[in-house]
């Protein structure tokens, strides 16, 4: 899938092809179909701290127009 990323690195958004991801517990997939990129974006370069493992498919834009395409079920075994 595209998507914009933050190269740490070189410390530059980025136009990517990622994997596309999959959904765990209580998760939904969107397919985002707008995506606005706001103030809080650019101070992704002083959040590397607070990230584990910050690397090049670290995906921004936390702002997003979409649709539903999955959603997982709860994990109610064991409970």
């Amino acid at each position: 899938m595209k998507a914009i990323t933050y190269q740490p690195t070189s410390d530059q958004f980025q136009l990517s092809e990622i994997p596309l991801p999959t959904t765990s517990d209580n998760q939904a997939l969107i397919k985002v179909i707008t995506c606005g990129l706001n103030p809080v974006d650019t101070k992704i370069p002083n959040w590397q701290h607070l990230v584990e493992n910050m690397d090049s498919h670290f995906v921004v834009g936390l702002d997003v127009v979409g649709e539903i395409v999955d959603i997982s079920a709860p994990n109610t075994l064991g409970k």
